[in-house]
């Protein structure tokens, strides 16, 4: 429970529940990029797994989500 809303002290307890997302991604525009790397974090911002190769394609760089399970990533573009 995130709170009943804006001001809200009725915060809930942890642990946070997601429910993931899985599918691709495809980022695009990345003239000169000849590396793209997804790193999934956890809610601390450390790396969790390890990083995940995007693959290319016509259309730019695919990149599978889902597995690890999280709310963010660092996306790494090597030129």
């Amino acid at each position: 429970m995130w709170g009943d809303g804006p001001g809200s002290k009725d915060w809930g307890t942890g642990p946070t529940l997601i429910e993931p997302v899985t599918g691709w991604l495809t980022l695009r525009d990345l003239d000169g990029a000849t590396r793209v790397e997804l790193i999934p974090l956890d809610g601390a911002a450390r790396p969790i797994g390890k990083p995940i190769r995007a693959k290319p394609v016509e259309e730019g760089f695919e990149i599978p989500l889902g597995d690890p399970a999280t709310t963010w990533y660092l996306v790494r573009v090597t030129k």
